[in-house]
Formats: structure tokens, C-alpha cells, sequence
């Protein structure tokens, strides 16, 4: 059985460091072997050979001219013999089984550069240039994923921190101004979406092995409850306003009316009555397929008054002439208009939907002390019976009168 160097030999060289580097075999593994010099303590090196690499064949045949890899295993007495012997095993069994060492080495390199937060970063980057949604993508990663793991290596995160992230935001508090809790799943799923669409993205581009977010679930949906505060409506109400048009007009009608995104974005000139201050929906465009009357406050004619009238088309709100309507409201333009309510906030703001716009004119209409039945018919949910089918201008005036308390609240600043 060879002999192996001793600690005796070690902590005389500790004692009394040699005048010129010198390297001494361990005696007991191939390659194993500390080298010691005039400065510093003596340190553990492995050399070895990799199969199919560095000029080894497949079948660990040497071939001239081949190259040796060395790698460090600490510095005695911090590693001792034992250790030392145990962690050169260990390479050379790796080995054995086809593995690399080295560029395990250069992987967890990689991993402990790229943390999360320069991940985050550079996907930004590509999402900019690659997608309309970029800015939902840059707010949600940097408030969830980056102020989560941001310091850590990306390489480190496992399905189990995806899963406990989205688990987490999931069972986060309700929102603190509308109590909703179903908006606590949403955002758990936009977790797992974006999480996901980070991770397979650095996946491809050799950024981090696998992605984490894979296999885990996405969180069921409850039935949405987000609508705007009052402070949130005036901040929002101001942002469209900054926005060019007629995306500006489009959402403030939205806001003044609580109508579908569609039946405001379709609205042509010959639905529009200046002198009964109205806008009749036909059945067609209407959801339950019947005629409806919105009765629109002052503010809402003042913006339609304003509108250029086309000459190549009917349509109220058109980016070509008149000659059809917008398409709806792009979702860059609901990021443009959340961005500029958060700077008039001067705070974060949770994310909201055009139809929350709805359920905000809504829920704020019972705040005003209108009735519940008009607040119904404000957004056309139809009353039961003949009078729903036959009665397009049944309470008409107490609509009107809700729309304009409305949109008097709507206008006003709120101070505190």
C-alpha cells in the first residue's frame, strides 16, 4: 500500500515554507498532490484527464499532445488530508461516470454572476424590443421576482422557490383599497406566467439549465372584484387625459358611461343625439341584443362635440379617417395610462382591466346613494319582463341624474 503524505510533513511545510515552488505527491491518489511555495500556505491540486476531451478518446485511450486539467481543493491545514482525499475522489468519480468537472466549475461560475435582478434586466431588454406588454412584464417582475430573489444567483432557483413565490403572492393580503382577494390569485398567475417567460428565455440562451417555473400549477381564478378608488378614478381619469388621441377620449368615456369597451370603440356619429344628450346602441353591437340608451352626462358630450367629424367614415373614434373604428384599446396603452396614474399617485397602484372601469362606475354609483336599480341600468342589465323588451327610454332622466353625480365625483380632486 503507497504511503501518503503526512500531516507531520504538511505543517512543516507550513512552518517552514520551501525557497521555490514545489509540488508533493499525495502518494495514495493519482494526481492528488500539494503544492507549496515561499508565499501563501501549501495547497491541494488535482490533475486529471477528461474522456472525450482534452485529448482523451471516448475509451480513455491518451492521445500525443493531450492536456491536463488541474483544479485547487482548498489550502491545508483548512483541508485537511482527509477532506482533500475525499473531494479528489469525488472529481475523479465524476469523471468515471463521462462528467466534466471543469465545466461544472465554469456553470456554477456562471450561476453565482448572473444574479436574478441582471436576469430581469436583459430579458427586459429583449421583451421591449419583442412585445407590446413589456411594461406589465418590467412592473410585475421587479415587484415579485426581483424583490423576492434578486440578489441570487439565477442558476440557484428550483421549482420549489417557483412554486413557494406563487404560492406566496397568491396568499398575499387582499388589495388594501378594494379588499379583493380574487385579484391576490391573478396576480399569483402572473407570477407563474412572466416567472415562466423569463426562465424559458434564459433557458435558450444558455443563461440557466432549466426552468423553474415549468411544472408548477397555474393558480385557479376567482371571480375578479378590482375596481378604483376614488383617489385611483381621479388619478386615472387625469392620466387619459395625457394621452394622445383618441385613446384619451375612448377611456374617458369609458370612465363617464361604464359601457363595453366595444360599444363605446365602435360608436358611430348617427347614434349620437346632441339635443337629447344621448347615444343609442343598436341590438347588433349591443351584448344582450337590444337597443340601449346611454344617457350622457355633460362631460361625455363635451368630449364627443369635440371629436373631429370624419370624411371618410361614421365612426366617432377612428385612426383612419373615419372610415372604420378603432379596434379597441391596445394594452400599451393601458400600461401608458397605469404608468402615468402611478406618477400622478406618486405610488404603486394595482393593476386594473377596462372592465374594472365598469365595475368602478358601478360599485361608486352606490357609494353616491343612487338606487340600486338604476345603478342596473346605468350599465344595461336589463329589468325582467316586458318592460326590459319594449321600454328603451324607461328611466332615462334617473340615469342621467346618476351619470352626472358620477361625474361630477369623477372630475374632483381628491385631497386627502
Amino acid at each position: 500500500m503507497a504511503k501518503g503524505i503526512t500531516d507531520r510533513e504538511l505543517n512543516g511545510l507550513v512552518a517552514h515554507p520551501p525557497a521555490e515552488r514545489m509540488d508533493i505527491k499525495d502518494g495514495t491518489i493519482d494526481g492528488l498532490v500539494v503544492r507549496a511555495g515561499p508565499r501563501g500556505r501549501p495547497t491541494w491540486t488535482l490533475r486529471f484527464r477528461v474522456r472525450g476531451a482534452g485529448g482523451t478518446t471516448e475509451r480513455g485511450t491518451k492521445l500525443n499532445g493531450a492536456k491536463y486539467h488541474r483544479v485547487s481543493l482548498g489550502s491545508y491545514p483548512a483541508v485537511s488530508i482527509k477532506a482533500a482525499r475525499k473531494k479528489a475522489l469525488e472529481y475523479l468519480a465524476a469523471i468515471e461516470r463521462g462528467e466534466d468537472p471543469i465545466a461544472v466549475l465554469e456553470d456554477q461560475a456562471v450561476r453565482r454572476r448572473d444574479t436574478v435582478n441582471v436576469l430581469v434586466e436583459e430579458y427586459l431588454v429583449h421583451a421591449e424590443q419583442s412585445m407590446r406588454s413589456w411594461r406589465n412584464a418590467k412592473w410585475l417582475l421587479n415587484r415579485h421576482v426581483v424583490s423576492a430573489w434578486g440578489e441570487r444567483p439565477a442558476g440557484t432557483i428550483t421549482e420549489r422557490d417557483a412554486r413557494k413565490l406563487v404560492e406566496d403572492v397568491r396568499k398575499g393580503a387582499p388589495d388594501p383599497v378594494t379588499g379583493d382577494t380574487a385579484m391576490r390569485n391573478g396576480a399569483g398567475s402572473e407570477v407563474r406566467k412572466w416567472g415562466s417567460m423569463l426562465f424559458e428565455w434564459a433557458r435558450k440562451h444558455g443563461k440557466v439549465k432549466s426552468n423553474p417555473f415549468k411544472d408548477v400549477p397555474v393558480p385557479k381564478l376567482g371571480q375578479r372584484q378590482r375596481f378604483l378608488s376614488m383617489e385611483e378614478a381621479w388619478a386615472v381619469w387625469a392620466a387619459a387625459g395625457k394621452l394622445r388621441d383618441p385613446w384619451g377620449q375612448a377611456l374617458r368615456l369609458l370612465m363617464l358611461t361604464g359601457c363595453r369597451e366595444n360599444e363605446i370603440c365602435a360608436a358611430r356619429w348617427q347614434w349620437f343625439d346632441a339635443s337629447d344628450r344621448t347615444l343609442t346602441i343598436p341590438p347588433e353591437h349591443y351584448k344582450s341584443g337590444r337597443n340601449f340608451l346611454v344617457t350622457l352626462p355633460d362631460e361625455a358630450v363635451a368630449i364627443i362635440e369635440g371629436l373631429p367629424r370624419w370624411k371618410g367614415g361614421d365612426f366617432l373614434l377612428s385612426t383612419t379617417n373615419g372610415e372604420k373604428p378603432i379596434a379597441g384599446i391596445a394594452r400599451k396603452v393601458i400600461d401608458d395610462l397605469h404608468e402615468k396614474a402611478e406618477a400622478i399617485l406618486k405610488r404603486p397602484m394595482a393593476r386594473f382591466s377596462l372592465h374594472d372601469l365598469r365595475r368602478t362606475v358601478r360599485t361608486h354609483l352606490s357609494r353616491l346613494g343612487v338606487e340600486e336599480v338604476v345603478a342596473e341600468l346605468v350599465l344595461g342589465h336589463a329589468l325582467k319582463g316586458l318592460q326590459a323588451r319594449y321600454n328603451v327610454y324607461g328611466f332615462a332622466d334617473e340615469k342621467r341624474a346618476a351619470l352626472t353625480k358620477w361625474a361630477q365625483a369623477l372630475s374632483t380632486k381628491v385631497t386627502h
